[in-house]
């Protein structure tokens, strides 16, 4: 299914100049429709940042991001490379500076994923602006390891929308009674509100395709919607039919499910066992 065609604006902010971008100073509902109009765009029509990227992706450095084995054995390396690419492609290169990537993938006391229901983590760093991006191993036993990749990189992709709002977004401060409604409308309860749900489908639809990425990642949209609809206490005859089909999901991807329960319950369990170790922040599946 095609993405809606959307009509272009402008910004208080240049998609040409990530230092126009203000901390905490913008409508999220305006960075997510900047990201979503953005990566509609297609050759020749980038931008030049989203230029250089596909450049370096395709012509300058093909080898260093093929999925190929030899390169499966660096995963850090193979993160680390795609967080630029995808940082050009989609956050107007933003997310350097602001970001520091550490992928947990051997040897770590956070590696065994699969007992957490986590796979990665967003985290405050003290007496600083920038935020901690956590991808912790989570291969499973016969998961090849191209597929393996994908989902680390689904998971880098799904925290660094999060990164983008949590640096960017003003934060919606407010008594009224709808407050839950409001919220969800634009950051949301767990950050997978209104905003983020535009972003992810975009740019899960954009990586897909052969004239970009040609990627198949899964940012576990459905998944997060609900989560994100439980805890704004939203009932399940909304969001409307019209933005599920925007996200590219339908009315049964809303239903809570079994899984659901599982994973809330290993990441309770995963969350007590963080912040014991000392480490806080926005976690989700």
């Amino acid at each position: 299914m095609s993405p809606p065609a959307r009509q272009y604006t402008e910004f208080e902010f240049s998609v040409n100049d990530p230092r126009s971008f203000k901390l905490k100073a913008h409508k999220s509902s305006e960075l997510s429709s900047a990201v979503v109009q953005c990566s509609d765009l297609r050759p020749p029509n980038l931008l030049p940042l989203q230029n250089a990227a596909r450049s370096d992706f395709f012509n300058v450095y093909p080898q260093h991001f093929s999925l190929s084995e030899p390169n499966l054995s660096n995963p850090e390396g193979l993160l680390r490379a795609y967080f630029q690419i995808f940082d050009k492609l989609f956050f107007f290169g933003t997310l350097g500076g602001n970001v520091f990537l550490e992928p947990r993938i051997k040897g770590s006391q956070y590696q065994h994923s699969h007992e957490t229901g986590r796979r990665g983590l967003l985290t405050e760093i003290s007496n600083d602006h920038r935020l901690g991006l956590i991808v912790y191993d989570d291969r499973e036993a016969n998961m090849s390891g191209t597929d393996w990749i994908l989902r680390l990189l689904g998971t880098m992709l799904h925290y660094m929308i999060l990164a983008f709002f949590r640096l960017f977004a003003a934060r919606l401060r407010t008594d009224d009674k709808n407050y839950a409604l409001l919220n969800f409308d634009q950051c949301g309860r767990t950050e997978h509100g209104v905003s983020w749900l535009d972003v992810a489908a975009a740019l899960q639809w954009n990586v897909a395709s052969e004239n970009m990425l040609n990627l198949k990642l899964d940012l576990r949209i459905a998944k997060n919607l609900r989560k994100e609809l439980r805890c704004s206490q939203r009932k399940e005859d909304f969001p409307w039919t019209c933005q599920l089909e925007s996200w590219g999901l339908e009315k049964s991807d809303v239903k809570y499910t079994r899984e659901d329960m599982e994973d809330r319950s290993k990441t309770k369990k995963g969350s007590k066992r963080a912040n014991t170790q000392g480490v806080m922040g926005c976690t989700c599946s």
